[in-house]
């Protein structure tokens, strides 16, 4: 156990850096391995997540924009009372 321990202590770092390459390399011919149907696939949700985005920033615009204007009105009651 202590013999086991000293391997690890000494040698832990380049294996955890081997797996780490291996894997990498594993991730990449994953990848080019993919078929045309998969990558447009992502294209097309890629496309539609960013167009929903789109849609929602004049949404998030007049929400913030309604509640300053309330902070504001709520200010201007309170000085005038």
């Amino acid at each position: 156990m202590k013999n086991l321990r000293n391997v690890g202590r000494k040698y832990g770092s380049k294996v955890v850096l081997g797996g780490v390459s291996g894997l990498s390399l594993l991730a990449t011919q994953a990848q080019a391995v993919l078929p045309t149907e998969v990558t447009g696939a992502f294209t097309s949700v890629q496309t539609d997540g960013t167009s929903m985005i789109s849609a929602g920033w004049p949404v998030l615009v007049a929400i913030t924009g309604g509640l300053i204007l309330m902070g504001v009105f709520k200010k201007v009651i309170s000085k005038a009372t």
